[in-house]
């Protein structure tokens, strides 16, 4: 923005040059995304080689839909082929059968971070004279026997789109080593233009023939092409992601590694990431395939947990393509098997050894919880009810009351609908309901025994995918569990109109720190979880929630508890009480402050 540029410029130019070096490459391209640079090497390679509308290129059986439709966007014909069962990549083994008189390409995609085994299908092109161009959209800096994907094929495309190895926001490069392709490739992403003039710079010249020669052509077009260009801020960006790629990569690598070992325990059921001997692999995700069962109910129960998961891809078995090409996805049965049990969960260089253990225990609590090896603590969940006959079922159904032996509900009563609901999800264990706040000690200490205690109100603030996270924190060694707003990551949503109440929770929370020498960044949240014995000395007077959780959060740090944040999110409803209920919130919690420090200074006064 400084240098008053936007369009194609230095920072582009760098980024394409830095990005083939590392490639060997000899020309790169940068296009506003991988679909586009796909869709402009297949162009490219019709014009250049005269395929004819209909001629075919083989295409793997698993793949994102944009490979396949960047052939049909060409008027060209895509043949599936079915694909490896290790490694998910296109089968070079069943490529000569799907060969016809037609057949004029082939794309091989280098999935999930890890190279296609070139060789054979190298061997297969140069048999029939068939063009290649790699897919490598989800694969950067990878090495397939020495040489870096992107110098395999007539064209190399890659994307650096959200989530992808680099980000750019937006963005996808092309690679080729051939000039004619890169110079009519390039033409293609700016419409088709006469490639004498494609940028600002080009009639920048001290020769007045040159300049004549630019001018009189700088508005001609010599090809149909598209608008597919980027701003030297995505170029910027990937030039400064390209200055420390390879922390990055051994981030990735060493993430992948962990999980390799948190989930070996679970190899029976599950089939790993594996590495081709002499490949290496830049992780982009880490794909997952269930050997005897359907996915679908480890994908929701890790989805319930928060643990996001994706389809591998199912192409096969998408009714568009059936009704289009009228295949059976019983001819491609490494497919239909991957389509119905794989999947894949994140494996970027962000996670950490936390999230790690964290993915195993719920890997743990699906395909153990019927074995003595996986026993859990009980727990109880205390759920603070401040509306009258509340009956949000849709809400409640999330929250994961399996988990529970027990729960409380403090204040108002339910319906009799929402406790029936919990009743039936927690079985045969107790359900209390309709206990006031000036009880809930006297309930804790004398009638109930679970070691693990989770508070949530049922006012839709809270995330229910959180209060797995608290009870996973209390299994591992925690003392208390605090979901926050106010670490990285933590917010509240823009719905709403209570803003203001985030205010008085930091002043509150920074006093308390400041203090008593804590280090809580939400101290006053009622979304935690605390081991019992740490609850059951606890003395409390008051009946203000919030005033409850504060002096839970005094007495942590006076005692030196062990406490552990995580980011979560505030959903704020639309509320219509007045202001001046916060304030008084406020003066609860402000009186509630000076006792503390006033007790303090009691307890210290005869300290010389």
């Amino acid at each position: 923005m400084n240098n008053n540029r936007l369009s194609y410029g230095p920072y582009l130019k760098q980024f394409e040059t830095k990005f083939a070096q590392i490639h060997q490459a000899q020309h790169a391209i940068v296009v506003n995304s991988g679909t586009d640079a796909l869709r402009i090497a297949l162009h490219a390679l019709k014009e250049k080689h005269k395929f004819s509308d209909g001629d075919e290129v083989l295409v793997p059986a698993v793949t994102f839909v944009a490979t396949i439709n960047i052939v049909l966007q060409n008027g060209l014909t895509p043949r599936f082929v079915d694909v490896d069962p290790l490694y998910y990549e296109l089968d070079p083994r069943l490529l000569e059968k799907h060969i016809t008189p037609k057949t004029k390409a082939i794309i091989p995609v280098h999935l999930f971070g890890q190279p296609c085994d070139m060789d054979p299908i190298i061997a297969v092109a140069q048999k029939y004279d068939l063009k290649i161009i790699e897919d490598s959209c989800e694969t950067m800096f990878a090495h397939y026997k020495g040489r870096p994907v992107g110098t395999f094929g007539d064209f190399a495309c890659f994307s650096t789109y959200v989530a992808h190895l680099i980000v750019t926001g937006v963005g996808g490069i092309l690679l080729t080593n051939n000039n004619e392709h890169a110079v009519l490739a390039r033409s293609l992403a700016n419409h088709g233009r006469d490639p004498v003039y494609i940028s600002i710079d080009d009639d920048q010249t001290g020769s007045f023939e040159e300049l004549t020669n630019i001018v009189n052509r700088r508005f001609s077009f010599s090809h149909v092409g598209y608008s597919c260009r980027v701003t030297e801020m995505e170029g910027a960006l990937g030039v400064a992601q390209l200055e420390d790629y390879q922390t990055m990569l051994k981030k990735r690598k060493s993430v992948a590694q962990k999980l390799d070992e948190a989930l070996t325990e679970f190899k029976e059921h599950l089939q790993l990431p594996g590495i081709r001997p002499g490949n290496d692999h830049s992780f982009m995700m880490y794909p997952l395939v269930c050997r005897h069962e359907s996915k679908e109910g480890l994908t929701n129960f890790l989805e319930q947990t928060g643990i996001e998961t994706r389809d591998m891809f199912p192409l096969t078995n998408q009714s568009l393509y059936k009704d289009i090409f009228k295949f059976n996805e019983k001819d491609f049965p490494t497919a239909a098997w991957i389509n119905k049990n794989g999947f894949y969960i994140g494996c970027h260089q962000d996670i950490t050894d936390d999230d790690i253990a964290y993915i195993k225990d719920n890997f743990r609590s699906y395909f153990l919880k019927d074995s003595p090896k996986f026993k859990k603590e009980p727990a109880l969940i205390i759920l603070r009810n401040t509306i009258p006959g509340y009956n949000n079922l849709t809400k409640i159904k999330n929250i994961p009351f399996q988990l529970f032996k027990e729960a409380l509900i403090l204040g108002d009563p339910v319906s009799a609908e929402v406790k029936e609901y919990i009743s039936q999800s927690l079985g045969q264990v107790t359900l209390k309901d309709n206990i006031p706040m000036a009880r809930l000690m006297d309930v804790l200490r004398k009638e109930t025994r679970a070691e693990n205690i989770v508070f949530f109100d049922l006012t839709n603030m809270h995330n229910p995918l959180d209060i797995k996270r608290i009870l996973f924190k209390l299994e591992n060694g925690a003392d208390m569990a605090i979901a926050s707003r106010f670490i990285q990551g933590g917010k509240k949503s823009e719905s709403g109109r209570m803003a203001y109440r985030g205010v008085g929770n930091r002043l509150f929370t920074g006093l308390m720190n400041i203090i008593f020498d804590g280090n809580f960044t939400d101290a006053i949240t009622s979304l935690r979880g605390i081991k019992r014995p740490h609850l059951v000395p606890f003395q409390t007077t008051s009946g203000n929630w919030y005033d409850f959780h504060f002096n839970l959060s005094i007495c942590a740090i006076k005692n030196a508890l062990l406490v552990e944040e995580f980011p979560s999110k505030e959903i704020l409803f639309e509320d219509t009480r007045p202001v001046h209920n916060v304030f008084i919130s406020s003066l609860i919690l402000l009186t509630s402050l000076i006792k503390r420090v006033a007790d303090v200074r009691a307890k210290t006064a005869h300290i010389p």
